[in-house]
């Protein structure tokens, strides 16, 4: 087993694992002033967006759709604490194609044209999809929600005042 050398032997902050959330932390927690050192098991950063082999195959893991990019998202936010130089995400309107022997869905930046789709193709499961896509939305708005406030009791406090509620 390899050791690293660690440049100082105290650290304000140890983040255990070097995926995105913890090299999120890890940087905003370094541009906050704390000195932080992540520990990471592999040899190379990136969690689950690194992907994996098995055998022979290669498992690609990386995302594959990221919401909250755009000026007000999140992402958008962290981006900016860390600095001006990131980069911009260009708003998406063909988001994702699902295709298989016997379907081929493509979500949009209108879920709704989705939702109408599948209301036609299994009209008795017109209740279940409503409810689903209902749910999306909810889901949806706390997430606008968090990335406007980024007090998580004021997130949970809005969130109940306005009866959100994401239950299936």
């Amino acid at each position: 087993m390899q050791y690293a050398h660690f440049p100082q032997s105290n650290y304000d902050v140890v983040i255990i694992g070097a995926g995105v959330g913890g090299l999120t932390a890890a940087s905003l927690l370094s541009k906050a002033g704390h000195s932080v050192c992540v520990l990471e098991k592999e040899p190379h950063a990136g969690g689950y967006l690194a992907g994996f082999r098995r055998h022979n195959f290669r498992f690609d893991t990386a995302i594959h759709w990221l919401n909250q990019c755009a000026q007000n998202g999140v992402v958008e936010k962290i981006f900016s604490i860390l600095g001006s130089d990131h980069p911009k995400a260009i708003p998406q309107k063909r988001i994702r194609r699902y295709i298989g022997t016997n379907h081929n869905y493509l979500l949009t930046h209108n879920p709704d044209e989705l939702k109408n789709e599948w209301i036609q193709e299994f009209p008795k499961e017109k209740a279940g999809i409503e409810r689903f896509f209902k749910a999306a939305k909810k889901l949806a708005l706390l997430l606008i929600i968090i990335a406007v406030y980024s007090e998580p009791r004021k997130v949970w406090a809005i969130g109940k005042r306005s009866k959100i509620n994401c239950r299936l």
